[in-house]
């Protein structure tokens, strides 16, 4: 702490070499700062693509306008598997759209 104290009522200043070494760490910061915006922009690009994806997804599933057709899906979970009833919408090579058909409706 001393020494800091001591530098700063100096008269001298700083020396070239202090001088540079500042500019050199500035430099750097500087550079990381834009590689991280840049990763975090390809980052936000692609998760917009997929969102637009899901939402189109979602969109064509909602306005569906079939009669469902009653069935069941294979649920998997970690602990075990279930099957459920549902109702879903859509052809063998279509989206599906399924609800859920238990207590309470869908």
């Amino acid at each position: 702490m001393k020494a800091m104290v001591k530098k700063f009522l100096n008269a001298k200043g700083e020396t070239l070499v202090e001088t540079m070494i500042a500019i050199m760490i500035t430099s750097l910061s500087a550079m990381l700062l834009a590689t991280a915006m840049l990763v975090a922009s390809k980052i936000n690009k692609n998760v917009e693509d997929a969102d637009a994806v899901f939402q189109a997804g979602l969109n064509t599933a909602e306005q569906y306008g079939g009669t469902p057709v009653d069935g069941s899906v294979h649920l998997v979970f970690d602990s075990g598997t279930t099957t459920a009833d549902a109702a879903y919408y859509g052809g063998e090579s279509q989206l599906r759209s399924y609800r859920y058909t238990a207590e309470g409706g869908g």
